[in-house]
């Protein structure tokens, strides 16, 4: 019966977009999501190994932590396990013009235009990459080991998040968990930057209940937390170092140049002062990669709006469920998301004020 209802909702989204994208994604899709089997059918059963059961254990764990103490969607994402022979789910394409922070958006049936594609065949992300080189694009590959089909079918677990660490489960599931609660059609980067936010916080509460505030877990988590603040500052100096060069009249080729010449100064700057700025190792690696406007803003996307989101936080006293319930309320197709949040917020405040 699962299977049936997964094959028509599959059927539906094909039935309405017939583009080949659709059609050969959806067919994967259906493939993958019809393996799975019940998380507790499949603790009961004999057939998982250690690593499987502690996993499977784990995930349903954090899953209830983030709906009981956050108030975040308590839906059926979650209940199903699928043995994957992948090392992550699928790779996403992001593409952005070379010499401005206009990104390319794709449009889609019920969340509405988006700067990222997703491809389950990693040669036919490279085939999108190369086709969107060609028409002068910035162009960023990079893997997902999750995603949220916002209701459509019900997230699993998959194999290959067995040896996740637990800061990194948590995460994880806290992230997709705020896209099934909130989602606001075609406003992507809020959606990014609030699920990234609340799964943040909401991984270090976890680990802070789980492990205590003295454990190298809970110190992990706060490491990881404040170098992930530390990445965001500092490609956001990069991002305005380069909009301001953009912003130049001056020739194609001139403004090409000064990219160049930019990323090259920044990434060397990043290495040489890692030490000083990064508590973990997490991004030293990141100056060897080929960094681009598609790149750069990949990473906005997830963190430009973080000081607002931190700021509101606070004004709820750093009370994540007191949060989220205010970002619950933002009608799904708001035009200023933010905005609305912050004028919840402050009317809530005002509220319990007087």
């Amino acid at each position: 019966m699962k299977k049936i209802a997964i094959a028509l909702v599959i059927f539906g989204m094909v039935t309405l977009l017939s583009q080949c994208y659709y059609i050969r994604e959806g067919a994967v899709l259906l493939d993958i999501y019809a393996s799975g089997e019940d998380i507790d059918r499949a603790l009961a059963g004999q057939d998982l190994s250690p690593s499987e059961r502690t996993l499977l254990l784990k995930v349903r764990e954090i899953k209830r932590f983030a709906v009981t103490r956050f108030g975040l969607a308590d839906n059926a994402n979650y209940t199903s396990y699928i043995r994957i022979n992948r090392k992550y789910l699928a790779a996403v394409v992001s593409a952005c013009d070379r010499l401005s922070f206009r990104q390319y958006v794709w449009d889609y049936l019920f969340v509405g235009r988006l700067p990222y594609q997703g491809f389950f065949d990693a040669d036919e992300a490279e085939r999108e990459a190369r086709l969107l080189k060609e028409e002068g694009q910035d162009v960023y590959v990079r893997p997902v080991d999750a995603f949220s089909t916002l209701g459509l079918l019900s997230d699993p677990v998959f194999s290959f998040m067995q040896h996740y660490p637990d800061y990194a489960l948590a995460e994880l599931i806290t992230h997709e968990q705020t896209h099934a609660t909130v989602f606001i059609t075609g406003q992507a980067t809020f959606n990014e930057n609030l699920a990234n936010f609340v799964g943040k916080e909401g991984m270090r509460e976890y680990i802070k209940e789980k492990f205590g505030e003295e454990s190298d877990e809970y110190r992990t988590a706060l490491s990881l937390d404040h170098d992930a603040r530390a990445f965001a500052t500092t490609v956001r100096v990069l991002y305005e170092r380069l909009n301001a060069a953009y912003g130049h009249k001056t020739p194609d080729e001139e403004k090409l140049k000064q990219k160049a010449d930019i990323i090259d100064s920044w990434k060397k700057e990043f290495a040489e002062r890692y030490e000083e700025r990064f508590k973990t190792a997490l991004y030293r690696r990141f100056p060897k990669v080929n960094v681009n406007n598609a790149v750069i803003m990949t990473n906005m996307n997830y963190t430009e709006q973080s000081g607002d989101f931190a700021s509101l936080f606070a004004l709820c006293h750093n009370n994540l469920a007191l949060f989220v319930s205010y970002a619950k309320r933002i009608a799904r197709d708001s035009k200023h998301p933010l905005d609305d949040l912050r004028a919840f917020i402050e009317s809530g405040q005002r509220d319990k004020i007087q």
